[in-house]
């Protein structure tokens, strides 16, 4: 779920730094809502860099080389046609705070956004 809503954000006038605020916050929700971060404040999981958030964008703008397109600007609004690369991430260490069964898991997962007159493909 946490995907289809962060891919409802991919339209027309929405930038990437918009879905690095999305991210944040629905990541923020998802880990404390599973327990994995309820014994942390948010300055540790800051410093304990379990979001991507913490680590990498969220996401970035793909050209005809996967990596061509460093030099847009992540204010840049969507336009119909642009392709992103949506990469959200979740990085748990060992850290005594973590519930155990959460300990050193990493996901991430990495889709192809275009993005449309209507909705994101």
């Amino acid at each position: 779920m946490f995907l289809v809503k962060l891919i409802n954000y991919c339209v027309i006038g929405s930038s990437i730094n918009k879905l690095e605020k999305q991210a944040a916050k629905l990541i923020k929700q998802g880990l404390k809502k599973y327990g994995v971060t309820t014994n942390l404040s948010d300055s540790q999981v800051k410093e304990l860099k379990i979001s991507c958030n913490s680590v990498h964008y969220v996401a970035h703008f793909l050209g005809i080389d996967i990596h061509d397109c460093n030099l847009i600007s992540l204010d840049t609004k969507f336009e119909a046609g642009m392709t992103i690369a949506l990469e959200p991430a979740i990085y748990i260490p060992n850290h005594n705070l973590i519930p155990e069964q959460f300990r050193n898991i990493g996901i991430r997962i990495e889709d192809d956004i275009l993005i449309t007159n209507d909705k994101a493909e």
